[in-house]
């Protein structure tokens, strides 16, 4: 299926083993085991199991194709995942190694990346900087940004969109990346709770938040000590009680004696090391 769609090397890879999130890493440990020794061993064993019914259904492709596959075929086709898996792992290094040197993704949700990874990037750069703008963007997949980063080349470049997200020169040698503001979604009630999730922000309050109180991006200039770009305090999250300001977490400001925290938690982080891999996923039977 993904032979047909043109996939890379990453996509023929197949599903990963490891899938980090926020708050949790899937693991799929049994991935290189063939179906029937897992039916066999839950046999043995009196365990019971369940089967996809749409793995055998016509009406899908997979099904389709799977009726129409010999043994050997799809054999053949397992072996070719342990090789670009094999391929995938050495990205996904390469990849982790560019976030540890030229990311930083700061708590209040932007980040910053070295100019310099813009000029000539490798693969892993690429792929990198993609990532980034799905992170900052809240989005599920990296936006295509080929021709964001041709313009970010010129020594003119000051400033452009792609992904929910807007990128500018700042200090240092440096790109900043946030969130646009047409990109962030719109407030909601959170009245009653101490914990609860917003634009990929994690808040823990420390009493039940009052009648009224919504959560949303500040939305306006905030003179305040914390070394945080201009650029970026209006999109903050904050905390709002019948439209008045109530709490903005990132800048320490608070109405009354709830204080609240907002962790950055994107669904899916950046992953500044590489996913373990089991030796036993790369066996087709034991």
């Amino acid at each position: 299926m993904r032979l047909n769609r043109k996939s890379g090397d990453i996509g023929l890879a197949g599903m990963s083993v490891v899938k980090t999130t926020a708050f949790c890493k899937l693991l799929r440990p049994f991935l290189g085991l063939s179906p029937d020794l897992l039916r066999a061993f839950d046999r043995d064993n009196g365990l019971p199991w369940a089967e996809d019914p749409t793995n055998a259904s016509d009406s899908f492709e997979r099904g389709r194709l799977r009726a129409s596959l010999t043994d050997e075929k799809i054999e053949d086709a397992f072996r070719q995942t342990l090789l670009y898996g094999a391929k995938r792992r050495a990205a996904e290094e390469e990849t982790a190694a560019f976030y540890r040197s030229s990311v930083t993704l700061a708590p209040q949700g932007y980040a910053l990346l070295d100019a310099d990874s813009f000029q000539n990037p490798s693969d892993a750069a690429f792929r990198g900087i993609g990532e980034v703008f799905r992170v900052v963007g809240r989005r599920d997949y990296a936006p295509d940004i080929a021709k964001l980063i041709e313009r970010a080349q010129a020594a003119s470049f000051g400033g452009a969109t792609a992904g929910g997200c807007r990128i500018a020169p700042c200090a240092k040698r440096k790109m900043i990346v946030w969130q646009e503001r047409a990109a962030v979604p719109a407030r909601k009630s959170v009245a009653g709770l101490t914990d609860f999730f917003w634009n990929g922000f994690l808040f823990t309050a420390s009493a039940p938040l009052p009648d009224g109180a919504e959560t949303g991006a500040l939305d306006c200039p905030f003179r305040s000590d914390f070394l945080i770009p201009k650029r970026v305090i209006p999109v903050l999250p904050s905390v709002f009680e019948n439209e008045k300001l109530f709490i903005v977490p990132h800048l320490g400001y608070k109405r009354s004696q709830i204080s609240c925290q907002a962790a950055f938690a994107p669904t899916y982080p950046l992953i500044t090391e590489a996913e373990w891999t089991p030796p036993f996923c790369f066996l087709r039977s034991i």
